[in-house]
């Protein structure tokens, strides 16, 4: 029997994981209250919330801030056709990574292709285009 560090129960031996850093071989809280813990600082860590600021940081260099200042003064329409933005997507440089701005789906995947001069160059030899 062993009484956990955490809720103050006594409980079985197989109630706590296995430690093998401790003295008698079981970790300090019982498996409900480690579990229930975990869970709370994952739910905490990995929240919605958080994935979206990590994301547009390590991505864009952005703050959520500042997409919504940027989404404010495009006055909620795409940066290209004007439309307005129920979902947006971020427009930058591949090359530099510089933010151009918000556009809808359409005209990012219409742009997508612009920044690379390779996939540019066959896509005007196979349409024909004369630019």
């Amino acid at each position: 029997m062993k009484t956990c560090a955490h809720c103050k129960v006594q409980q079985e031996l197989d109630e706590f994981h296995r430690q093998t850093k401790a003295s008698d071989g079981r970790a300090s809280w019982c498996k409900v209250c480690t579990n229930s813990i975990t869970r709370e600082y994952r739910k905490r860590i990995y929240s919605a919330e958080n994935k979206t600021n990590w994301h547009l940081k390590s991505r864009y260099n952005l703050t959520v801030d500042q997409v919504s200042e940027m989404f404010a003064n495009q006055l909620c329409k795409c940066a290209i056709c004007k439309t307005e933005l129920t979902k947006y997507h971020i427009d930058h440089s591949h090359e530099t990574g510089k933010v151009r701005g918000l556009l809808c789906h359409k005209c990012n995947i219409r742009l997508g292709g612009w920044d690379d001069k390779q996939w540019r160059e066959a896509a005007i030899k196979y349409t024909g285009f004369n630019l």
